[in-house]
């Protein structure tokens, strides 16, 4: 493979995968950001993304839990951020989860 930066890729992954692995590596050793990183996203496919409706998401960016920036009339989240929201908050029901299971448990109500 001659690519010191993978050495145990080897053939599981094919050429095309692992040249994009390098260069995304690559760029962010250079301190530039991928697209993928820097993409921005409307309210509906963030809402979309989250599993929400729009208005919901929109109220979500009035309330500030979410930044955003305004390209006209419209806003713009950068996916991110949208993917972050997405790990606190499922982070935060599981936590919720286990407390209730916990609860459950201790009162024996068979769960």
């Amino acid at each position: 493979m001659g690519n010191s930066l993978f050495p145990t890729l080897g053939g599981g992954l094919g050429s095309v995968a692992r040249d994009r692995i390098h260069d995304l590596v690559g760029r962010f050793v250079l301190g530039e950001a991928p697209d993928e990183i820097r993409a921005e996203l409307s309210t509906q496919r963030a809402a979309e993304l989250l599993n929400v409706s729009r208005p919901f998401m929109v109220k979500l960016l009035d309330e500030g839990r979410l930044p955003y920036r305004k390209v006209g009339k419209h806003r713009r989240i950068r996916l991110v951020d949208v993917l972050a929201y997405k790990r606190r908050d499922d982070e935060e029901r599981r936590v919720v989860l286990e407390r209730l299971a916990s609860e459950g448990q201790a009162l024996q109500m068979g769960y």
